[in-house]
């Protein structure tokens, strides 16, 4: 199965963090999961920067990663869902185009829609998602 973020893998100077946003009742997967994103990156060849793991409805570590983009500390986040990143897609459409604003810019990677957010067709879907949610709220 090709992927949106195939080019990136093998190259040795991708610095990647991933975001893990998770219920307080899966604690325990924390640790499996962690452990799977891991492997994935140094199978990748990438450089594994670390997780960054938030209760739903909490933000620090999303604000800790967000910071470590901005000093240039990252090049690439993994996040399972577009909704992990926040349930607000215009929040999340937001935060996409702060790191793509970047320099160099961040990407993200939503790995369940295989969507990219570096990619022009990916992120043009992001924004259109995000005005049929914003329109369907005042029906």
């Amino acid at each position: 199965m090709s992927l949106k973020i195939d080019p990136l893998i093998g190259k040795n100077d991708v610095r990647v963090a991933v975001y893990l946003s998770m219920e307080k009742d899966y604690a325990v997967s924390d640790t499996i999961n962690s452990a799977y994103w891991e492997e994935y990156c140094v199978k990748s060849g990438w450089t594994f920067t670390g997780i960054y793991c938030d209760e739903c409805g909490k933000s620090d570590s999303r604000d800790k990663l967000l910071t470590a983009c901005r000093k240039g500390e990252i090049d690439l986040i993994l996040i399972r869902s577009i909704a992990r990143l926040d349930p607000d897609l215009v929040t999340v459409l937001s935060i996409i185009t702060e790191l793509s604003g970047l320099h160099p810019s961040v990407g993200v990677y939503f790995t369940d829609v295989d969507l990219y957010s570096l990619e022009p067709r990916d992120y043009m879907l992001l924004m259109e998602i995000c005005d049929m949610v914003e329109g369907t709220k005042y029906l």
